[in-house]
């Protein structure tokens, strides 16, 4: 490729996932079912054209390929670390439980298991589907099949993966510490004389070649908190079980290194790897003092199920020429992942991603410190001549990470007695459901409004006593949950038999630190509903049900003859709180917020206390900035919301145990997963990060308290539908999404255009042809939905004409560009007549050939004016928030700096 002089571009995109299917108590937008690769919708799910079956009697579909599909079953094949003992050698019982479970029978009924997605994989969730087993055990009741379910690092001349490559036997959130089998060997007779006769444990081999033979603890390739194994993918009566499985590259797991980085031991080939476990293998010896075997096993390892994985290069190279960098907002960044390797094959171009703030990269652009940036807002008025391309139909969602808890799930005999079913077929169809993906869930304006403003409270645990004692109040404010909030559950009655408890998740939607115009969209969205603007005012919905009285704007606008009543309310809520001093009761909230994405107010705090290891310190108040953190970005967001790990708040010093921090401090910290079915996170996301997870996503529904209530689900109809709706911005060329959601319409309402906008002020024809080149692959190869590289990734709509249209009119005026004339040099002026320190000026001939008016020369550039900004407090005076943005100078870098925050706001 040709080389060209750096410059800086920058980037935003975002999309939204949301269900398309009628349930009864809500009117559903009509969305055409999933077809073709790369589709995607609100349940969570994606189709592609490399989703792989494959059967235990070693039959598989077409494209599985040979090295997928191996005669592992033959009774003289070898089985790996044995001394060459062969299927023939395993034990006569074991193989017969395993056939009467597992094999075809005279029905063709046999173990199968689909991969969702295997080629062009990156760190993302893939769905791992089984049938065909002969049944397991009905909720409640001990399990008597499953699965151990791992990935494994491979080379690519490999036939078959090995096990001592494979990432297990930590322990996943599906089982208690004591279902984890550590590796450790049993009584295997296989290994009698193999290279792994005498261990204990099986070692494990990093892709570096670094072998650690240890137990799991100390392990410093993977442990409880980071592995991705599934320890129990449970069997249910049906023979058959589902869950998403979450794929870990080499950035998140440099023992495995799947896909291949230039510097760094990794690989582009990779495995899954599923052993279907059976109960009665415990009665065989096979676990270390009667514990649970490794699927590692010899004998059990040879009953694996296997599908060869194909993954992306990172941070592949694109020539020896020069690099166009990009600085933009997180919600392009997946579809620039996909992009760069299709704008280097085709347009030669080696594009360069760094996220940022939107704020920042408009800044940014305004200024002249980056050249190209993508935004879903122009510019205001003053930051010159600039253009705009339509790039992307991006969006927020409202991901979820719910198992189904049905009541009665524990004892099904009494359940039509005490939970309300109308006969005993009910229940039990619904106690079948137990721990399955609930994927169709509802929300309005005012729910997520409740959500963002702790208005079901907050969760207080043993460890924060005194949190409680300071607001006695927020433990059980409005129910103290979402889930038995009335007016969720008018919304959701498909939800009506399942049991919700009053844990912290079902409180709080997790979000983010960096400011985003995702954000922005969300308060818009929720201050253009009128009940939802009517809560946060003050006033109660039909169910009683009010803002948490810190979060009020208390205007009572919409509630005026009650407004001396409620502010009486509140009043005495407030001040029953023991607010830190300098917390300012008198502030009222105000929205949107201005200078933070999802603001925490300081209301209340756990109390200073001495520190239980060195009692002449202190450990100081744990604000709820510290208590409960937010998460940097979306793309964190939706990975910890399908590792459901949200981030807590927690003591770290040099003395506690999991953790260790020097100097101590309040830290975030994303532990061991909730276990699988118990999980509850609720997050705000862009779609195409929840797309690459696999993450159901919630339905929008108007606010009207209208029954049925109209809801309707981001997908790439819905999402159309509303670009054909946006309307005028301020600047020519810019739209924005219409002012009033059109529910009834199948329009999402929360969908964004994407624009990259230019300053064209000073750009040279050398400069304008890289981004004219960029541009013009995003508005036309770029948007082929897909999964492979170059394509548009999941979770975005493609343009409509019109969009394209605009992009292609813009990038034809970049290409048209012509360089600037130079003036002539002037003569040496005589010394000069004016006021000491007057500065001299100067004159620029335009591009048009117009005259100019004179111009004061560069002044010295501050930090402020090369985009960079120092961390200030922002939020309402007495929120907190945990952010702070640097804007990298020389390498035109954005990037977020996090820091904790000190409480605002006047005694």
């Amino acid at each position: 490729m040709r080389a060209h002089r750096t410059r800086i571009v920058s980037a935003i995109a975002s999309v939204l996932i949301v269900a398309s299917s009628a349930v009864a108590g809500a009117t559903v937008a009509a969305t055409p079912a999933l077809a073709g690769t790369g589709s995607w919708g609100p349940a969570g799910a994606i189709s592609t054209d490399s989703a792989v079956t494959v059967n235990w009697d070693e039959s598989a579909s077409p494209n599985a390929g040979d090295d997928t599909v191996l005669d592992r079953r033959d009774p003289s094949t070898v089985i790996a670390h044995t001394a060459g003992k062969t299927v023939a050698d395993i034990s006569s019982k074991l193989t017969k439980n395993y056939k009467a479970a597992f094999a075809a029978d005279g029905d063709g009924r046999g173990l199968s298991m689909t991969v969702s997605q295997t080629n062009d994989l990156m760190a993302q969730g893939v769905t791992v589907s089984v049938s065909g087993a002969r049944g397991g055990a009905a909720p409640g009741l001990a399990d008597t099949e499953w699965l151990e379910v791992f990935q494994c690092w491979g080379a690519g001349g490999d036939a078959d993966p090995r096990p001592e490559r494979c990432q297990t036997g930590a322990g996943g959130s599906d089982v208690d510490a004591g279902g984890v089998n550590f590796r450790a060997f049993g009584r295997d007779p296989l290994r009698n004389g193999g290279d792994w006769d005498g261990l204990t444990s099986i070692p494990f081999q990093a892709v570096d070649g670094t072998t650690y033979g240890g137990v799991i603890t100390g392990n410093p390739y993977f442990n409880r908190t980071t592995t991705n194994e599934f320890t129990r993918l449970r069997i249910g009566p049906a023979g058959t079980a589902e869950r998403t499985f979450e794929l870990q590259s080499t950035t998140e797991s440099q023992g495995l290194g799947c896909g291949s980085r230039q510097g760094q031991a990794s690989t582009d080939t990779c495995w899954l790897v599923a052993v279907p476990m059976l109960a009665s293998n415990n009665d065989l010896g096979l676990g270390a003092a009667g514990g649970n075997p490794s699927a590692l096993t010899p004998s059990l390892w040879a009953q694996r199920l296997q599908v060869k994985l194909a993954f992306q290069p990172i941070f592949a190279s694109c020539g020896d020429g020069g690099q166009t960098l990009s600085v933009g907002s997180e919600l392009l960044s997946p579809a620039v992942r996909g992009w760069s390797k299709g704008i280097c094959n085709e347009k030669h171009v080696s594009l360069g991603y760094s996220k940022s703030a939107d704020p920042q990269v408009r800044t940014a652009v305004a200024a002249g410190a980056s050249t190209l940036g993508f935004t879903t807002q122009p510019i205001e008025a003053g930051g010159g001549p600039t253009a705009y391309a339509p790039t992307a139909l991006s969006g927020v969602v409202f991901a979820l990470n719910l198992d189904y808890r049905p009541c009665g799930r524990g004892n099904p005999d009494t359940a039509v007695e005490r939970c309300g079913y109308p006969d005993r077929k009910t229940a039990d169809a619904e106690i079948a459901k137990t721990g399955t993906p609930v994927r169709d869930v509802r929300l309005n304006a005012r729910l997520v409004a409740k959500l963002l403003t702790q208005s079901y409270g907050i969760w207080m645990t043993a460890e924060v006593p005194t949190l409680l004692a300071n607001a006695p109040w927020a433990q059980g404010f409005n129910g103290g949950s979402l889930f038995l909030d009335p007016e969720f559950q008018a919304l959701n009655p498909q939800l009506r038999y399942m049991d919700f408890g009053r844990g912290s998740n079902e409180r709080q939607l997790q979000t983010e630190i960096l400011r985003s115009d995702a954000a922005s969209a969300v308060w818009s969205w929720i201050l253009g509903d009128a009940q939802a603007r009517a809560f946060l005012d003050g006033c109660p919905d039909r169910f009683g049900a009010v803002v948490n009285p810190f979060y009020s704007t208390r205007t009572y606008a919409e509630c005026a003859s009650r407004a001396t009543e409620l502010e009486r309310s509140a009043f005495a809520i407030r001040h029953a709180t023991a607010s830190p001093e300098d917390f300012n009761r008198s502030q009222a909230a105000t929205y949107p917020p201005s200078d933070a994405s999802y603001p925490t107010v300081l209301y209340a705090e756990e109390d200073a206390k001495p520190d239980p290891v060195n009692p002449d310190q202190t450990v100081p108040p744990g604000t709820l900035v510290d208590l409960l953190p937010k998460l940097a970005d979306m793309e964190s967001i939706s990975r910890a919301t399908l590792r459901a790990n949200p981030p807590a708040g927690r003591w770290c010093a040099s003395y506690t145990d999991d953790i260790k921090c020097t100097p101590p401090q309040w830290k975030s910290v994303q532990g061991l997963g909730q276990a699988v079915g118990e999980r509850v996170v609720l997050s705000i996301t862009d779609a195409a990060d929840a797309a690459r997870y696999l993450l159901p996503t919630a339905l929008l529904c108007d606010g009207s308290d209208a029954t049925p209530a109209r809801c309707v689900g981001a997908d790439t109809n819905s999402m159309t539908k509303a670009a054909g709706e946006f309307a005028k911005s301020s600047v020519d060329g810019v739209l924005q999404p219409a002012g009033k959601a059109d529910y009834a319409g199948g329009a999402y309402p929360l969908t964004l255009p994407v624009y990259g906008v230019v300053n064209t002020q000073k750009l040279s024809s050398a400069d304008a042809k890289p981004i004219a080149d960029i541009l013009e692959y995003a508005a036309t190869s770029g948007q082929k939905p897909g999964t492979r590289p170059g394509q548009l990734a999941p979770g975005y709509a493609p343009l409509t004409a019109p969009l394209v249209a605009q992009a292609q009119a813009t990038v034809a005026k970049l290409r048209a560009l012509t360089d600037p004339v130079a003036a002539a040099p002037a003569a040496v002026p005589a010394a000069p007549t004016g006021p000491v320190g007057a500065v001299p000026t100067t004159v620029e001939v335009p591009t048009d050939g117009s005259s100019a008016a004179p111009t004061a020369p560069p002044m010295k550039q501050t930090s402020a004016a090369l985009g960079k900004t120092a961390p200030t407090e922002i939020g309402f005076p007495q929120f907190g928030l945990a952010t702070g943005l640097l804007a990298a100078l020389a390498a035109g870098i954005l990037s977020p700096v996090l820091g904790r925050r000190r409480k605002g706001g006047a005694a």
